[in-house]
């Protein structure tokens, strides 16, 4: 270690420390290793510290014992929220709770954050559960009561589809165990007053000023720009802000608390002379901000980091900016270790850090322009730089409108939201606050209607970028910013050229010459894609919420739109819509909001459902072309490939117990040797007409209306007879699909089942001769010997599996490797599909 190196360390050696913990956390908040493994390495780890203490090596010892210890923190701390109740995947018990916080308001039901104190007629430890109350409950619970009811407990989600941001991870992060959901109303034990308490009463207090004096949607950003939160936008608003960028304006963070504290000390001034009264006062009301926002990591680490500054520039000491971010980062991750798994909390850390290391730069490279101008543009740019390869990893997708949004449009932002804090400050002002807030929600209305506009000009782009693209990328970036040696200008070349290639190379994917067909795990409904050769995309069908939830979570954004954006489809060469029920169609407005759709094919709907008349506003807002098929209808998509139209008959059938599902679009995929059969949600009495008129057999079934007992009959089983049968369905769902019935009739065709509810999203991909199949959720189930007939010639593929998942899909060419991996702990095996 040269001594440029060693003055480095031990100049930061608190930044390399907060490395290591990071890298640590991450490692232990991922992985199933037993935390002694990490508590022994850390032990030895220590010792060697303490033998060559004098080393110059020192640091790095450090640093390795430091990531050995908070890697047994992490994982030691997900051990203990992982099941302790031994509840398993659902169970409905008596239980008595202690409301904490709220943390979601919707219109039909209330999100809380609860503490156990009885489960059944024990006590339990204060574990925390996410609780979701609906119907009368909502409104007899707030925080501080003690409340006894019956709730169904059920385990944190794990990643269902490809590109899903898993629920256990952001509810881990959060220290939550479980979730839960009431009905029914509970009975009141107590209440007791909490700090929470107040907080929520002055929350509500300036919920009711947005609504007297910003009404509508600029009342909700408002509220939303202030304290965190999207309560309150509407799915197409929501849509904007991700399409051009901008969603962070939401997620409270260091401009929201470096205005509180540049209004604190102008209004503090006259203390000027009791200093430490002053930070006293500022460091309250920090504290007082960062509980009405809920605790989110951002506004944390923000307001820790402003605090630091502050007594440090008190004492009379020069602050280093990278010093404190060190500081703050170690002091979250040893509070709770597992906030590492929230994307908020890494992006806050990697924001700050790309504005303290590049911003300068920047603004001195910008030194020709206005101070003012030259600022911005180095803000906005750094913190786009170092957040990019996070980003394009985790959420697969980039708009050019993004640049343009955050330097022309989030200064308005910026300027609205010291005024909506003064305005709410003078509030027993009224001709004051009345003006202050008249001003922020004409800017804040200015802002809104630039978002709407630029995205309507626009869709993101999908970026197919991978953890290697990522360490490439940030490798081109130490290259440009003199992190290596070598002449500058040749540094620069060599940087430039790297990042243009390294930028452009995600922004074209890479298609291939094999058919894939992916079955979304979307609850109770159905979504299926289609990936042809040459990479054309198909969605069929796109899920959706039925009942009173569907006022507030559209599956389609939430999960239909990152899964396709995760497999890699930039545009839609079309969408069917095989029948108008909401679990059908319901989440397609978001996906046409989102990709350029070239066509939405339907059959003989009627237009007398909510989600068919939202479906056919959206496609004629977007100018979607629209096109009608029918039985007899054939088309070539692409090379090798055709489609057949089965259903809906015509003239429709009219009279049986279901009509609008016996009159859904049904059809045949076929490409080579293999066919996939959508029999959307057809009834035994279509299925019975099909089977008389000769429907063909088929490799891969996509079982009728989720297993029903209405459907997949024994003569339409036996005249398809699949291979694989795909039931999509939610977990526990209220109609009981799918029924036992169903199930005894699919297994006598002998074909293997694959459940969404079960397996998460089912993945097929072949080259028209053999099949190769993979699950999202349970790698278990994706090396099951699949059928053992001998119809067609046999399909083989190989899986590796790592505990967290399958990591390997192919053929016997990688036998030799996978045997290698295997050696290594991996599991391998050898599937025959024999058709």
């Amino acid at each position: 270690m040269n001594g440029a190196a060693d003055t480095l360390l031990h100049r930061h050696l608190l930044v390399f420390a907060s490395a290591g913990m990071l890298a640590g956390a991450l490692l232990g908040g991922r992985s199933g290793v037993s935390p002694l493994f990490f508590g022994m390495g850390a032990v030895c780890c220590g010792i060697a510290v303490a033998v060559c203490w004098q080393s110059r090596f020192v640091g790095l010892l450090l640093l390795a014992d430091l990531l050995l210890a908070s890697s047994f923190a992490a994982a030691l701390t997900l051990q203990q929220l992982t099941d302790p109740l031994q509840m398993g995947t659902e169970k409905t018990v008596h239980t008595v709770y202690d409301v904490v916080k709220e943390t979601g308001n919707h219109p039909q039901s209330h999100t809380f954050q609860v503490r156990l104190r009885n489960v059944g007629d024990r006590p339990v430890p204060p574990y925390r559960i996410s609780l979701t109350v609906t119907g009368k409950a909502r409104d007899l619970t707030a925080v501080g009561d003690r409340i006894e009811a019956t709730v169904r407990f059920n385990l944190p989600q794990s990643a269902r589809n490809p590109g899903d941001r898993a629920a256990r991870d952001r509810l881990y992060a959060q220290g939550v165990a479980y979730t839960g959901y009431q009905g029914a109303p509970g009975r009141l034990v107590d209440h007791r007053f909490t700090p929470q308490v107040p907080i929520v009463a002055l929350r509500l207090a300036v919920q009711r000023y947005a609504e007297q004096h910003w009404p509508g949607e600029t009342g909700a950003f408002l509220v939303g720009l202030l304290f965190g939160g999207s309560e309150g936008l509407d799915a197409q608003t929501q849509a904007d802000f991700y399409a051009t960028g901008v969603s962070h304006v939401l997620a409270v963070s260091g401009a929201q608390v470096s205005i509180l504290i540049g209004l604190g000390w102008l209004l503090l001034r006259p203390l000027g002379q009791h200093r430490w009264w002053s930070v006293a006062i500022l460091g309250s009301s920090l504290a007082l901000y960062v509980a009405m926002t809920g605790g989110q990591p951002s506004v944390v680490r923000a307001a820790t980091m402003a605090m630091i500054l502050i007594v440090e520039q008190g004492i009379g000491r020069r602050p280093d900016s990278l010093n404190v971010l060190a500081v703050t980062l170690i002091a979250m991750l040893v509070v709770h270790p597992l906030q590492v798994l929230d994307a908020g909390f890494l992006l806050s850390y990697l924001a700050t850090l790309g504005l303290i290391l590049l911003a300068p730069r920047m603004a001195d490279a910008l030194r020709g322009w206005p101070h003012w101008m030259a600022d911005v543009v180095a803000v906005t740019v750094t913190a786009q730089v170092a957040v990019l390869p996070f980003a394009w990893v985790n959420f697969h997708q980039w708009s050019w409108a993004e640049l343009p949004a955050n330097l022309l449009l989030v200064p308005l932002v910026e300027a609205a939201t010291p005024l909506a804090l003064l305005a709410l400050m003078t509030a027993g002002l009224p001709p004051l606050s009345f003006g202050l807030a008249s001003v922020a929600g004409i800017l804040s209305h200015l802002f809104l209607r630039g978002i709407e506009m630029l995205s309507r000009w626009t869709h993101p782009m999908t970026v197919a970028a991978g953890w290697a693209w990522a360490g490439a990328y940030v490798f081109v970036m130490a290259v440009l910013f003199g992190a290596f040696g070598g002449p500058p200008a040749m540094r620069k070349r060599i940087g430039i050229a790297g990042l243009v290639l390294l930028l452009l190379l995600p922004l074209f994917p890479w298609h291939s010459s094999r058919l894939t067909v992916v079955f979304l795990d979307v609850g109770q409904g159905d979504a299926a894609l289609l990936i042809l050769p040459g990479g054309a995309a198909w969605l069929i069908d796109g899920g959706g919420t039925v009942g009173a939830s569907a006022a507030f979570y559209d599956i389609g954004a939430s999960t239909v739109v990152p899964a396709l954006r995760a497999l890699g489809v930039q545009r839609l060469a079309g969408i069917v819509a095989t029948h108008n029920d909401a679990d059908h169609i319901g989440g397609l407005p978001a996906v046409m909001r989102s990709f350029p759709v070239a066509m939405l094919v339907s059959g003989n709907q009627s237009a007398d459902s909510q989600a068919y008349r939202e479906l056919y506003e959206v496609a004629h807002a977007y100018h979607i072309p629209y096109r009608r098929v029918s039985a007899g209808d054939h088309w070539r998509p692409a090379p090798n490939t055709e489609v057949d139209v089965f259903t809906p008959f015509f003239p429709p059938m009219h009279g049986t117990a279901h009509d609008e599902n016996n009159n859904g679009v049904t059809f045949r995929l076929r490409f080579g040797a293999i066919s996939f059969f959508f029999a959307a949600d057809i009834a035994e009495e279509a299925e019975a007409k099909l089977v008389e008129e000769g429907v063909p057999q088929t490799t891969v079934l996509k079982v009728a209306h989720h297993g029903s007992a209405s459907s997949s009959s024994e003569a339409f089983l036996q005249r398809m007879a699949p291979q694989a049968a795909v039931i999509s369905v939610g977990a526990h769902n209220r109609y009981g699909h799918p029924t036992q019935a169903a199930l005894q009739r699919l297994a006598a065709t002998g074909a293997h089942i694959y459940r969404t509810d079960q397996e998460g999203a089912i993945r097929f991909e072949t080259d028209g001769q053999r099949a190769w199949v993979t699950t999202q959720r349970s790698p278990a189930t994706a090396h099951q010997t699949i059928g053992t007939s001998a119809r067609r010639e046999p399909f083989r593929s190989l899986t590796l599996i790592a505990p967290s998942g399958v990591l390997f899909t192919g053929d016997g060419r990688v036998d030799s490797a996978c045997a290698i991996m295997a050696a290594g702990g991996y599991r391998w095996t050898r599937k025959k599909w024999n058709g």
